[in-house]
C-alpha cells in the first residue's frame, strides 16, 4: 500500500511516483492519506472478543467502485508525471 510506504519510507507518496507538479502531488497525497487513514482506522477496529472486524481483503472488496491510480493517471495530462 503507498500510504504504508510513503510512512515508511518519510516520504510523501507523490515523492514515491515522481509526481512533479506541485498542485497535483498536493492533492494526490492528501487523497492518500485520507484514504490510508481511513483503512488504518478499520484495521484498528476490535469486536468484544478482541477479534479484527475488518480484513485488508473485506474493505478492499467493499471499495470496489473506486477509481484506480491508474485510472486518475490515464485521464490526466500527459506531462503533468514524469516517471
Amino acid at each position: 500500500m503507498l500510504y504504508s510506504r510513503a510512512k515508511t519510507f518519510h516520504k510523501t507518496p507523490s515523492e514515491l511516483l515522481y509526481i512533479r507538479n506541485q498542485w497535483l502531488a498536493y492533492q494526490f497525497d492528501e487523497c492518500v492519506n485520507y484514504y490510508g487513514s481511513w483503512v488504518d482506522g478499520k484495521l484498528a477496529q476490535r469486536d468484544k472478543k478482541g477479534k479484527p472486524r475488518h480484513t485488508i481483503e473485506s474493505i478492499l472488496n467493499k471499495q470496489s467502485k473506486a477509481v484506480s491510480i491508474t485510472a486518475l493517471l490515464e485521464a490526466s495530462d500527459a506531462d503533468v508525471i514524469d516517471i
